[in-house]
């Protein structure tokens, strides 16, 4: 009888034990799980704020964009444009963003008129007064364009949900990688002599046509300028980026266009030949500026 109680004792204390040693396993055991579930936590919440005041992206779209000028007897049409580039975003303050970028922009535009006449009092390199008499006809040109743009813009944002939308205004630095020019009409440029009654309307080499046709080419002459635009979009929800859509207006603003002409076709000076002679373009007379809308897609990080 005494034999079974210490094996009753011994039984019991070992059961206490393997008991005790289960639970300080589990204690191990949810103590790690905590620590794993924190270290977990604080990379999702730095990962989370990072995302909350910067990310980066890639764009590209297209759309129209065309010239405005302020001579009426120029027409000018809208031509399709392309552009890409890549964009950085910070946001300094909930609901506010401020976006910069770099975007190449391919563009070709085209601006004709259809009649056009002027008669100058003026002087030959001999000294002789004579009235310059200019008329065109059926002038077509066509502008070909590659531009590198920065635009710097603010951004509104909410976030319904897991969407988010936004609207933004700016202004765009553009500066011409490309700008040139193909030109071509039928032009007269003639001389008239009153004192002697004499009209030269036939003579090349010293400047005067009639009916000719010339087909004249080269580069415009670019300076940078600053152009304002607005735009808004939507962000759609995803895992590792988010992709987007957004469209954007371009308001025309400076004159891009340097070296600026009088007036348009004056033909060869100082009574100079016509061979080889090159008109300036349409976009060196007046004021212009180049304004449209473009629609974007791309993928925010």
């Amino acid at each position: 009888m005494q034999q079974i109680k210490y094996y009753l004792l011994a039984c019991i204390l070992t059961v206490g034990a393997v008991i005790q040693g289960a639970s300080g396993q589990e204690q191990q055991a949810a103590d790690s799980l905590k620590v794993q579930a924190k270290e977990v936590k604080k990379e999702t919440m730095k990962a989370y704020s990072q995302a909350e005041w910067f990310y980066w992206g890639l764009r590209a779209g297209g759309g129209q964009m065309g010239w405005s000028h302020d001579n009426d007897q120029v027409t000018v049409d809208p031509g399709t444009a392309f552009s890409g580039g890549l964009f950085f975003n910070f946001r300094p303050l909930k609901g506010t963003e401020i976006e910069v970028g770099v975007d190449v922009m391919k563009l070709t535009t085209k601006a004709s008129m259809e009649a056009y006449s002027a008669t100058v009092n003026t002087t030959d390199d001999e000294g002789d007064k004579y009235e310059q008499r200019v008329a065109v006809k059926n002038v077509t040109e066509e502008q070909e364009l590659l531009l590198l743009n920065v635009p710097v813009a603010l951004k509104l944002y909410a976030s319904p949900g897991n969407w988010e939308l936004f609207v933004k205004g700016g202004v765009e630095y553009r500066h011409a990688l490309k700008a040139e020019y193909d030109q071509s009409g039928q032009f007269t440029r003639q001389g008239y002599y009153s004192q002697w009654d004499l009209l030269i309307d036939e003579l090349p080499d010293r400047g005067y046509y009639t009916n000719r046709r010339l087909d004249s080419s080269g580069d415009l002459t670019w300076k940078a300028v600053f152009d304002p635009f607005v735009g808004a979009g939507v962000v759609f929800p995803g895992l590792k980026s988010n992709f987007f859509i957004e469209g954007r207006y371009y308001l025309g603003g400076s004159d891009p266009v340097d070296e600026k002409v009088a007036r348009p076709f004056a033909g060869p000076e100082g009574n100079g030949s016509v061979i080889n002679y090159n008109n300036e373009s349409l976009l060196q007379t007046g004021k212009v500026s180049l304004n449209g809308f473009l629609v974007n897609i791309g993928l925010r990080f």
